[in-house]
């Protein structure tokens, strides 16, 4: 435990931990078995960090748990160390903020910026790119990929990839357009946003396939956020939710 960090009352901290400078685990928080806190790690009353996997294949391996520097996890939260089957680690990395009550299974990689809203149960083997954000009382599904800035819109049961700059809604997650809200905060150039979004209403409308129709694109703009949802859809493994048509995506999924 660093010199500078902070430990409320009541809180319990395991054997194998290590707890950076400027950490506050606030009290009744339990960290324990390998969990690395890097810098400025902030956890709230009653969180349980580091908990063995819910997976009846784990049998106590030396597994870990990073958490990112300045990462906030609130009141309630659990987080799960990795098994034997996903390298024996999971990855919460810089800047996050978990809310209350969210669950982050084994294996998981959460990258920075990445928002979990309250309630949120994320299965095992998940992954989950820069500045997503995940929307309260969603589900998501082992092994799924979330692109980066995407929105999960809230109660969403995502049981396949998430394109990057996009948002999902419903059961199951159908893409019902882009995260514009997400894209405008960071700063994206108008033009570019117009050419994803008009790629996207082409998918919406068009009868062909997503990679199809991002290939026909490419050709005449080599935008690198078109490129990025090339590869992403090439290196799918579940498959990539589909694209509800124009007239479903304008009404609650």
């Amino acid at each position: 435990i660093d010199s500078t960090a902070e430990v409320g009352p009541f809180a319990i901290i395991g054997d194998h931990v290590k707890v950076g400078p400027g950490c506050v685990i606030q009290g009744h928080a339990t960290v324990e078995n390998r969990t690395t806190l890097n810098e400025s790690v902030v956890i709230h009353p009653y969180a349980r960090i580091g908990g063995i996997p819910q997976d009846l294949k784990f049998n106590g391996e030396p597994a870990e748990l990073h958490i990112g520097a300045r990462t906030t996890i609130r009141e309630g939260v659990t987080i799960n160390i990795g098994t034997e089957n996903g390298g024996l680690k999971t990855v919460v990395g810089e800047d996050c903020l978990i809310m209350a009550y969210a669950h982050i299974a084994h294996d998981c990689r959460l990258m920075n910026g990445v928002i979990i809203v309250n309630s949120v149960s994320v299965a095992g083997h998940v992954t989950i790119h820069d500045h997503a954000i995940v929307g309260g009382l969603a589900g998501i599904h082992q092994f799924v990929n979330i692109g980066e800035r995407a929105f999960i819109a809230a109660g969403s049961m995502v049981s396949r990839d998430v394109l990057p700059y996009a948002t999902v809604q419903g059961d199951r997650a159908m893409h019902i357009g882009l995260n514009l809200v997400g894209l405008k905060r960071a700063g994206w150039d108008r033009s570019d946003i117009r050419e994803l979004r008009d790629t996207f209403k082409e998918m919406q409308t068009s009868g062909d396939a997503m990679k199809t129709v991002i290939s026909k694109r490419l050709a005449l703009n080599d935008l690198p956020a078109l490129k990025r949802w090339h590869s992403f859809i090439e290196a799918t493994q579940r498959g990539v939710a589909p694209v509800a048509s124009e007239a479903r995506a304008n009404v609650d999924l």
